[in-house]
């Protein structure tokens, strides 16, 4: 679990949560919201997936999937292909 609480001075405080669940190191859920407290936010809950594949010892392949939702623009999804050695 992750809290990030924001105070700049350009603009109103919020705060940021997540959370992320993790099964034998393989799969991963996870979970968020974005700019808590804020009057009129762009940004809200966030969702993503991961899974991870150990190539024997030559490393680790992983795969991670994120979706951001926006309320006046486009939703933002993400995709990655990591190799860890």
């Amino acid at each position: 679990m992750a809290a990030d609480a924001l105070h700049p001075t350009d603009n109103v405080e919020s705060m940021n949560l997540g959370a992320e669940y993790t099964w034998q190191k393989t799969v991963s859920l996870r979970a968020g919201w974005k700019s808590l407290f804020m009057d009129s936010p762009q940004e809200s809950w966030t969702l993503g997936a991961g899974f991870q594949y150990e190539l024997w010892s030559l490393g680790k392949v992983r795969i991670d999937y994120a979706y951001l939702n926006f309320k006046d623009f486009s939703d933002i999804q993400t995709f990655a292909v990591s190799y860890i050695f």
